[in-house]
């Protein structure tokens, strides 16, 4: 998954020297004195959580975004209540390849002591592509109900209609709104939870505890490492409630880190740009050529997601949205090392999305890297918002491929001319002979002799001069 830099966290706690009772402390025995390493694993990564994000790399960040780190870690410990002196260490260094080596040396006391490291790595994909109108979206997700055994079409709910309407885009970015597939009894307790509804939400999650305002909160949460989904308690909350929902798109983008970063567009189904009305599709021909090809199958990208709902932020309730990411399979790792979960058949969105009859240890199973997928090279400036138009997801002809990867000749070989030395001795020769032979002038001279020249110049002058 946002075209993205990544960033490594580190943040190590290290307590010593616990604090002697005085005569006006108690003294404070068992468990309650003890160093426990999850109770502080937890604060730190819903520190980095909330301080840091989604974000990216940035440089001129770095200072405050330690500082606030260490700040508020120490703040949540002293709320602990324990008899210990706290000593809290964090980098943040941008993931480029280059090492870091540390060393630290501590005496304490082993049974009621200890320290606690927690390491966060951010790889982002930031960009899909969804060109389609929503009553085209909606009909593509027409589905056989597994309860009633029916074929049925979603209904529509702009849930973002207050705050920022879904539009068609050819290159959506986090904080955009998007198009979702949830189950109906998220919004109706009384429909049944295999039901589904097609709606729209902001694609970044906004946690349902903020109370802010939307501009108030920084993080960009677009997407959540399924490795460590059921940890931190930004995305653990909503996971274990149900809260599981399918983002579509017609594919993604994803940066390949060349000497130029080089932008391709992934998708699981054909692309639906080969047809002659495209965006304004055939929708009933599509469906149906599917079900007798590949029936079951999605003609969309389906990539898994969890989402909350604020009630603080706004008047209405915020729906926001996080893609699921696993590590990338074979075929994508020519481009980068993490991918969106993919789920393709019509059980394994059945299972994802029915939260009343699949809890959540079941369905995380499916989250899998999928090989099944194809890309292409699109054009290179798809990295900015601005360019949002069909030619994104079109692929990159060969010649604007030979262009683009043309090397830059910023050096003394691009002005010099490589020859042959006997073409280059020949070349010489002709020159040499044009210097030698005379130059014709196109000067006209006088007509007559010097002297002539000279007496009648001579009389103009005298003449000019008596006047």
């Amino acid at each position: 998954m946002i075209n993205w830099t990544t960033s490594t966290d580190e943040c190590t706690l290290l307590p010593r020297d616990p604090i002697l009772p005085t005569r006006s402390m108690e003294v404070i025995s068992g468990e309650d004195s003890s160093f426990v390493i999850d109770e502080v694993s937890n604060i730190i990564k819903d520190t980095i959580e909330r301080i840091i994000g989604g974000n990216s790399y940035q440089h001129n960040k770095v200072n405050r975004w330690t500082a606030d780190i260490v700040d508020h870690v120490l703040t949540e410990l002293t709320k602990l209540g324990k008899p210990f002196k706290y000593i809290v260490q964090a980098v943040i260094m941008q993931k480029n390849g280059a090492g870091l080596h540390t060393a630290s040396s501590c005496y304490w006391d082993n049974t009621t002591d200890g320290s606690c490291t927690v390491r966060t790595l951010r790889n982002m994909c930031g960009r899909f592509a969804c060109g389609l109108a929503p009553d085209v979206v909606r009909r593509l997700s027409t589905y056989m109900n597994s309860q009633t055994k029916e074929l049925t079409l979603p209904p529509f709910i702009d849930l973002m209609s207050s705050v920022k309407p879904f539009q068609s885009s050819w290159n959506i970015s986090p904080t955009s709104t998007c198009l979702c597939l949830i189950s109906a009894k998220h919004l109706d307790e009384t429909e049944d939870s295999a039901t589904r509804v097609l709606c729209s939400m902001r694609w970044s999650m906004v946690p349902n505890y903020h109370k802010g305002s939307l501009h108030e909160y920084k993080p960009i949460l677009n997407n959540c490492r399924v490795e460590t989904i059921d940890e931190k308690p930004t995305f653990k909350v909503p996971l274990r409630n149900g809260k599981r929902c399918l983002i579509l798109a017609e594919g993604f983008f994803e940066w390949k880190k060349n000497v130029l970063k080089t932008p391709y567009f992934i998708y699981d189904s054909e692309p639906l740009i080969h047809e002659k009305q495209y965006p304004n599709i055939n929708t009933d021909q599509i469906v149906e050529k599917i079900e007798k090809e590949n029936p079951g199958k999605l003609p969309l990208l389906a990539m898994a997601g969890i989402f909350d709902v604020n009630r603080y932020c706004e008047s209405d309730p915020l729906y926001s949205c996080s893609v699921c990411t696993v590590d990338a399979s074979e075929k994508m790792l020519n481009v980068h090392i993490r991918m969106p979960a993919i789920l393709t058949t019509q059980q394994e969105i059945d299972q994802w999305l029915d939260f009343g009859r699949y809890d959540t240890e079941k369905v995380l199973p499916l989250l899998l890297p999928h090989n099944n997928i194809q890309m292409y090279r699109v054009m290179p400036n798809i990295g900015s918002t601005k360019t949002n138009d069909v030619n994104n997801i079109r692929p990159f002809t060969q010649d604007q491929i030979t262009k683009a990867s043309a090397p830059i000749r910023n050096t003394l070989d691009s002005f010099v001319v490589k020859r042959e030395p006997r073409e280059y001795f020949e070349e010489l020769k002709v020159k040499k002979e044009e210097n030698t032979t005379p130059k014709k002038t196109s000067i006209k001279r006088p007509q007559g002799n010097i002297e002539d020249y000279m007496f009648k110049n001579k009389k103009s002058s005298r003449k000019r001069f008596k006047e």
